[in-house]
């Protein structure tokens, strides 16, 4: 048999209990290792969903934002998103409604009417001298009317950004 310690406690009951927090101090290190991945894959996940959310506020500001091209009707004072006013799709309203943070955001617009055709292209400065800070190249593509000579007629709008 073994002969207790001072305190009480045999040999044995010490090794076990050793063990005992030897696990705990596993389990801690390998509560604390899941969760960093946790945390990893959800940062990863939010940077994915945050640049589709992007293109989207993107192209809502062409489409809808009252300061791009919606077409406005004056006798009713009514803003209608989604329509196109071609007197207004130019370079210059493009630089009074596409502004970034100081930065100029490299993007071009091309409106095709509903055989294919291009209707009009605009472009900032930077789009062709430009790569973007990442270098990628989204299109997005939107659906719209396009106000040609007080008729509404189906177009597409393709916006090209360079991130």
């Amino acid at each position: 048999m073994f002969s207790m310690n001072k305190k009480g406690q045999s040999p044995s009951e010490l090794a076990w209990s050793t063990v005992y927090t030897f696990a705990i101090i596993i389990l801690i290190l390998a509560l604390f290792g899941s969760l960093y991945a946790m945390m990893h894959t959800f940062k990863t996940i939010r940077y994915s969903a945050s640049e589709e959310l992007m293109n989207e506020v993107i192209s809502q500001r062409f489409t809808s934002s009252p300061h791009c091209f919606t077409k406005f009707d004056p006798e009713t004072g009514r803003y209608y998103p989604g329509v196109i006013n071609l007197n207004k799709f130019n370079s210059d309203q493009l630089k009074e409604c596409f502004f970034t943070e100081g930065t100029t955001t490299p993007v071009r617009l091309t409106l095709l009417d509903k055989k294919n055709n291009t209707v009009d292209q605009i472009f900032n400065s930077d789009f062709e001298k430009s790569t973007g800070k990442s270098g990628k190249e989204t299109t997005i593509e939107k659906l719209v009317l396009m106000d040609y000579q007080n008729k509404l007629e189906p177009a597409r709008l393709q916006i090209e950004v360079k991130t």
